[in-house]
């Protein structure tokens, strides 16, 4: 019986860990974050489910998505290292849809999601794509694919799907100053691509600090 090839999601994670500098076993650490977020209890290859990984396993899956970032402690083999690492690329959404590259609005710092979804080309190169975006951003996907570096490499429909040009999800944070502290609260907004409207998908916590 031939075993069942990973996901392409999980793939890429584990591309996007390798592009990071983790040192681990990048693809067990995907398997295992895919099998603690999906609904059913059959293990991922090299992954992680109830009664069936590996032992030692501090926390049983919980078979639905992440509702914050933090939850990531409880995951098999997710140490600090590895969450600091990719703390500043990954983010929790509300949905298991996959989550489309902005070429518009990514940064030199983003440069390693590039290289994960277009893997022909290495962090550097990446980063100098996005910093050779035009002032108001590229026009459209062709525009984008039309750089030079970009423009020698492969396409097809899978690869020009993982991108999009139109903001879905936005971060809000507001500060308020009291008293000597500081209150900061963040927001998950979602925009509703036919229509415009905008909705809170998530609200954190409040936090206080001393100024």
């Amino acid at each position: 019986m031939t075993p069942p090839r990973p996901m392409p999601g999980v793939m890429q994670f584990a591309l996007l860990l390798d592009l990071l500098g983790v040192h681990s076993d990048r693809a067990a650490l995907g398997a295992t974050l895919a099998d603690w977020i999906d609904a059913d209890t059959l293990p991922s290859p090299g992954g992680l489910e109830d009664g069936a990984g590996r032992d030692g396993a501090r926390y049983r899956p919980s078979n639905t998505l992440l509702a914050d970032f933090s939850e990531l402690r409880r995951v098999e083999g997710f140490s600090d290292d590895v969450i600091a690492r990719i703390a500043p690329h990954v983010c929790v959404r509300p949905t298991a849809a996959p989550n489309l590259l902005n070429p518009n609005t990514l940064t030199p710092d983003d440069a390693p999601l590039l290289a994960m979804v277009l893997p022909d080309i290495d962090v550097a190169e990446a980063r100098g794509v996005i910093r050779d975006r035009p002032r108001g951003g590229w026009s459209d996907l062709d525009a984008f694919f039309s750089h030079p570096r970009l423009a020698g490499l492969e396409q097809n429909e899978l690869r020009r799907a993982s991108f999009t040009l139109e903001p879905v999800y936005y971060v809000m944070i507001a500060s308020v100053e009291r008293d000597g502290e500081r209150e900061t609260q963040a927001a998950l907004i979602r925009m509703r691509p036919q229509s415009g409207v905008l909705c809170v998908v998530f609200l954190a916590w409040p936090k206080r600090s001393a100024l």
